[in-house]
């Protein structure tokens, strides 16, 4: 009725000045690029090499981590080794790979250092043209020798201030003591093995080890050679190939944080994604999953945003993510213990649109939708406002509700408008300005609209009030102008009284997810 059109249209336009937008980044990358500054590099060669962006291209992301390896930055020389070895943006060459593999080995300062071990005893265990095993095991030892002593001589404090919530604090400084104290117990097993002792590995079980690559590079070479575990060549071989996979999907992962934002069409939109989703991207299940088990860990320590995302994620909001709403029900409790009201909301669509079974328990969302009120989700109005038409029939109720919705959005609205004025910009950027700009000019014109109406509404010039509201819900995409208009419908106040035409508009607001 008012959003639906809209949404579609705002979703091709929001595409369009995404397009707009990465082209004006790219235009402004290339010119700091061609002044040689690093940064600017970076960006291109991770946006050219992301194969997930509309403007891959893998030759130009390959020849900016080359000029960044040329001007001094050492540590591009690992990535040009797997590029090499993928053969992306260049021809596959195991041998170069091999070449920049070294160099970064023998370079103590190169961040890759270590890595560069693993990734040669990959080559060497699974390529043809450079197989050696033992070579491989060599390698391997001594990847897993610095990676335990670079555990252990990690400097341990951790500084408060660098963390906005004393749960995340307890969980690093707990978490770093508790893999160093492992990392020592990794160090006595292997000294225990060189001297053929025996070795108790029962830790590399224990939940909180298990899934960490230290502990599979160990099982591996236990496997790959027959100490502390039984000589077992495929099961080593197939448990480092894992792990290294795990690893350069890490790796990715944190490449991709330097790119620009992707745009997908039909990914899932909201504030919910952010933390999930930061840059934009739609993942792959084995990254979800990844992030997935990075969370578990976080709510162990009830960090509210891992809670939260769990949440979300168990309840169907990601791709991917295996749905169960028995635990996204059990997280959204948790995160409402935690002071996250916008659980409440959630908690009161499951309950109003049915669990898992299909039983909808109108009471408990009822309950739920007026604590998120109250906690200023003012999202929940519309839930309460459609109980009080449909079930209690008092359309006084539903009026106060819709005003108090409308009033309250008003003010949010104001204040963004406020704040977003581009004096409180750092730094001159004309562009985004006249954007900035264009944006503040389409929401004032808005809030005129739903205050003339509102003056009109209460001077009982109920004509002007609907025009005027009709006009902000259709033009200015106004929320409260949409509430305002199913007010109207609902006391036939300046229109023909439709309790049915009221609801219809309740359930756009609430189905479309405008807010």
């Amino acid at each position: 009725m008012y959003f639906i059109e809209r949404y579609q249209k705002d979703e091709k336009e929001d595409l369009e000045h995404y397009r707009k937008l990465v082209d004006e980044k790219l235009t402004e990358a290339k010119e700091r690029a061609d002044q040689n500054n690093g940064d600017a590099m970076f960006l291109l060669a991770a946006h050219y090499i992301n194969d997930r962006n509309e403007d891959y291209d893998p030759i130009e992301g390959y020849r900016y981590f080359q000029r960044l390896y040329a001007m001094g930055q050492k540590d591009m020389v690992y990535i040009l080794a797997w590029l090499n070895y993928f053969g992306i943006g260049t021809e596959q060459n195991t041998y170069r790979a091999v070449e920049y593999f070294d160099i970064c080995r023998t370079d103590y300062q190169n961040a890759f250092y270590g890595p560069s071990y693993f990734s040669l005893a990959y080559l060497y265990f699974f390529d043809e043209k450079v197989k050696d095993i033992t070579r491989g095991i060599d390698y391997l030892k001594k990847y897993v020798i610095q990676a335990i002593d670079g555990i252990i001589n990690d400097p341990e404090d951790v500084p408060f201030d660098e963390f906005g919530d004393e749960n995340e604090f307890r969980m690093v400084f707990e978490s770093q003591k508790k893999v160093k104290d492992y990392a020592k117990y990794l160090k006595d097993a292997l000294a225990k093995m060189d001297m053929n002792l025996l070795v108790d590995l029962s830790m590399l079980e224990e939940k909180d080890f298990v899934n960490l690559d230290i502990t599979n590079f160990f099982l591996s070479y236990c496997y790959l050679t027959g100490k502390g575990k039984e000589l077992n060549l495929e099961k080593g071989l197939e448990t480092y190939k894992k792990v290294v996979k795990h690893n350069l999907l890490t790796q990715k992962l944190e490449l991709i944080k330097g790119d620009l934002p992707a745009f997908i069409k039909d990914y899932p939109a909201g504030a919910m994604d952010q933390e999930f989703n930061p840059y934009g991207y739609i993942f792959t299940q084995e990254e979800v999953l990844e992030y997935k088990l990075a969370n578990e860990s976080k709510a162990e320590y009830h960090i509210p945003s891992a809670v939260m995302f769990l949440a979300y994620g168990y309840y169907g909001k990601f791709k991917y993510f295996p749905k169960d709403i028995s635990k996204s029900i059990q997280f959204f409790k948790e995160g409402l213990r935690l002071n996250r009201p916008e659980a409440a909301l959630a908690l009161g669509r499951i309950y109003h649109d049915g669990l898992d079974d299909g039983i909808i328990d109108l009471e408990r969302s009822h309950d739920y939708f007026k604590k998120a009120l109250e906690e200023g989700v003012t999202d929940a109005a519309f839930f309460l406002a459609k109980y009080a038409i449909e079930d209690d029939k008092n359309y006084q109720k539903a009026t106060d509700i819709l005003l108090d919705y409308t009033k309250k959005e008003q003010e949010k609205d104001a204040q963004v408008l406020k704040m977003s004025s581009p004096q409180f910009m750092q730094e001159k950027n004309e562009a985004l300005e006249k954007e900035i700009n264009n944006y503040i000019s389409s929401v004032k014109s808005g809030l005129d609209l739903v205050n003339d109406g509102l003056k009109a509404y209460e001077d009982k010039g109920y004509e002007k009030a609907v025009k005027n509201f009709d006009q902000g819900a259709k033009e200015g995409g106004m929320t409260q102008a949409a509430a305002m208009m199913a007010l109207m419908y609902l006391n036939g106040l300046g229109v023909e009284q439709s309790e049915k035409t009221a609801l219809e508009i309740i359930d756009e607001l609430i189905y479309t997810e405008v807010f």
